[in-house]
């Protein structure tokens, strides 16, 4: 069981990249038809244009095709606890340099593959960061399943739907 493990973790045939030139539409497609159902697609497509580091995000290939994607921002964490939107429950460090994780989406075939855990792993080995944040839409936790440490520390309400945000120091 654990060499299975060890081989879908390990595997050659997907490729970890940062994203760049045509890839950069087919994440921003691949995330935008994501979240349909909680904002437009386009008003997705401008949110990722707005947000999205794409220097510091990550796409796994298989062979020419995108199957997966990790959108990295800078992060919009700043004493959030000011507005009236927010629901803090626990206050955090945010000194030095934090990066927003904007989104983690995996190609429905290739979950099973460890492609999700090989984009963060990528993530983990940059040193220009010293705390991550991730907002995440309420009822959509399996994202936070790959994100090991992470901490609920507050939620707010937008277009009608929760988000949690979550928090990671790095050590």
């Amino acid at each position: 069981k654990y060499l299975k493990i060890f081989e879908e973790i390990n595997r050659n045939d997907i490729a970890i990249h940062i994203t760049r030139g045509d890839d950069i539409e087919v994440a921003k497609d691949i995330v935008a038809k994501q979240f349909e159902d909680k904002i437009s697609y386009d008003e997705s497509m401008e949110y990722l244009d707005d947000v999205v580091n794409f220097e510091m995000s990550y796409i796994a290939k298989y062979g020419e095709n995108v199957v997966g994607v990790l959108l990295i921002g800078e992060s919009i964490y700043e004493g959030v606890s000011s507005e009236d939107s927010w629901i803090l429950l626990d206050k955090v460090d945010t000194s030095g340099v934090g990066i927003e994780g904007v989104a983690l989406v995996v190609l429905p075939e290739y979950r099973k593959g460890f492609v999700a855990h090989r984009l963060i792993s990528e993530l983990m080995k940059r040193k220009d960061w010293e705390f991550l944040t991730i907002q995440q839409y309420e009822g959509m936790e399996e994202t936070m399943n790959y994100f090991n440490k992470c901490k609920l520390i507050g939620s707010f309400v937008e277009d009608g739907n929760k988000i949690n945000v979550f928090y990671l120091k790095r050590k």
